[in-house]
C-alpha cells in the first residue's frame, strides 16, 4: 500500500481509450467533442481519431488528482462551505421556504405508500408542481 501512484500497474485488460485512473471505457461529453470525461473519476481528455483508431490525450493534472483524491475532496468541501455562506440568505426567504415545504411534501406522500400494493392511504398522488402547491396542508 506504500507503492507510489506512478508505479502502480493495472493488471486488467486495457484499451487505448480507457481512463488512466479507473480504466473505465465509458465517457460523457461536458462541452462536446472532442472533449470527454470519465464519469467515475472526472478525468478529462481530448479524443482523436487517426486511421482506424481512437486515442485520448488525458489531462495530466486530472490524472494526478482524480475525483476522489484528497485535493479534490478538499476542493469540494470548500465549494460546499462557500455556497452555504452565499445561499443562507436565499434559503431564509419566504418564497424559498414555501418551495422547500412543497418539495418535502413529496417525501411525506411517498412514505405513506404501503410496501404491499403501492397504494396511498386516503391521499391522491399529485402529478404536477401545481397540484403539489394546491395540496391541503396537513
Amino acid at each position: 500500500m506504500e507503492l507510489p501512484f506512478e508505479n502502480v500497474k493495472y493488471l486488467g485488460e486495457d484499451t487505448s481509450i480507457s481512463c488512466p485512473v479507473c480504466h473505465c471505457n465509458i465517457f460523457y461529453l461536458e462541452k462536446g467533442l472532442p472533449e470527454i470525461a470519465c464519469p467515475t473519476c472526472q478525468v478529462h481528455g481530448t479524443v482523436s481519431f487517426t486511421g482506424s483508431k481512437y486515442k485520448v490525450a488525458w489531462n495530466e493534472d486530472d490524472i494526478k488528482n482524480p475525483r476522489f483524491s484528497t485535493a479534490r475532496q478538499h476542493h469540494h468541501g470548500e465549494w460546499i462551505r462557500n455556497h452555504f455562506k452565499e445561499e443562507t440568505p436565499q434559503i431564509a426567504m419566504q418564497e424559498t421556504q414555501t418551495k422547500m415545504k412543497q418539495y418535502q411534501a413529496w417525501g411525506i406522500i411517498y412514505n405513506q405508500l404501503t410496501p404491499k400494493n403501492n397504494i396511498i392511504s386516503n391521499k391522491e398522488v399529485p402529478r404536477t408542481w401545481q397540484q403539489t402547491r394546491d395540496m391541503p396542508k396537513t
